[in-house]
């Protein structure tokens, strides 16, 4: 029977004392314990010490990039008490790095861009519609209409829509910009789902910026399945705070005309698909200009959205628009940035 040259087994009795009074280890390999004459010429190998592992040095500092410390506005501050007043969680707003004023909601992070809005005939900029950007916890951009289909509960509906309308005022104010109103979405659903007091609470906060209701557009962000009479009701409350009303995506839906009837709203904003199928199909760009004619006669002002080329820009004119917006008109101008 062979016998393994590699095992390590304990010494004899006595056997131990011996190796560890002679400097060797108490663990022989096993061919020195079955022959007694290898254990004289056993010299146990020594293992070689670890070098120590060199600390790397310290990256130098870049000129210029320290990092800075988000400061404590009392502005905010104080927007925050006004939330946790209404009901809504702590320190829901909050500013970046970039000096920008940034909304939590659960693991979103929700933030403004704004899109310049000019008159059609003269290029002058006329209002500011104010986008919003919705950033996932790994980085990830969420489309806005995304984030709502699946917030259905009224009170997270409710602090979803005010803090949107909050961040983007806070980040006008702070920006400075000037020429016309500021557009802001209202989602229906957060109006169906207050039950009342529809405008206090946003036109309180903008009281606190030094806005005046009139300075304020809101867009109503329009369903299906809505309540067109209830959502009247809402409406005609946010008009005795001195807000203006405009419907937002008209001709997307066949009740579109009926609604501007029902809500008189001051403003119509054409959905981007009506001017993209006028540049393409004969019918509709005849129809366009009878649309704005009868929202004209209805006492709206008509902007039209989505004028991503100058052919965009040139159909909108020639059927009778009043505004235009889109990315051929300005590019998209950040939040704040002190």
């Amino acid at each position: 029977m062979s016998l393994p040259v590699s095992s390590e087994i304990p010494l004899p009795d006595g056997s131990a004392e011996a190796a560890s009074a002679a400097g060797r280890p108490v663990r022989m390999p096993l061919l020195a314990v079955l022959d007694p004459a290898l254990m004289a010429h056993y010299v146990p190998r020594v293992a070689a010490p670890i070098p120590p592992v060199p600390t790397p040095p310290a990256s130098p500092a870049r000129p210029g990039r320290a990092r800075r410390v988000v400061e404590e506005d009392p502005l905010l501050q104080r927007f925050n008490q006004r939330f946790i007043a209404a009901g809504h969680p702590a320190n829901s707003l909050q500013l970046n790095r970039k000096q920008q004023v940034v909304a939590t909601f659960d693991e979103w992070q929700l933030s403004s861009v704004f899109q310049p809005i000019v008159a059609a005939q003269s290029q002058q900029v006329i209002g500011h519609k104010a986008l919003l950007r919705i950033t996932g916890p790994a980085g990830h951009a969420v489309a806005a209409p995304l984030l709502f289909a699946v917030e259905r509960a009224p009170t997270r509906t409710v602090l979803l829509d005010r803090l949107c309308r909050v961040v983007h005022s806070l980040n006008f104010v702070r920006r400075g910009l000037v020429g016309g109103p500021l557009h802001l979405n209202v989602h229906a659903l957060h109006l169906l789902n207050l039950p009342e007091g529809h405008g206090e609470f946003f036109a309180e906060a903008i009281a606190e910026l030094g806005l005046l209701p009139s300075q304020v557009t809101l867009e109503i962000v329009d369903e299906e399945e809505c309540d067109l009479l209830r959502l009247q009701r809402c409406i005609q409350s946010y008009r005795r705070f001195g807000f203006r009303i405009a419907l937002d995506d008209f001709g997307v839906s066949e009740l579109s005309l009926p609604r501007v009837w029902l809500l008189e709203p001051d403003a119509v904003k054409l959905h981007e698909r009506l001017l993209h199928r006028a540049l393409s199909i004969p019918c509709a760009r005849a129809a366009l200009p009878q649309a704005v004619t009868v929202l004209h006669q209805a006492g709206c002002q008509v902007v039209a959205e989505g004028v991503d080329s100058a052919r965009h820009a040139e159909l909108a004119r020639e059927a009778g628009c009043d505004g235009l917006q889109g990315s051929w008109v300005s590019k998209l101008l950040p939040a704040a940035c002190r």
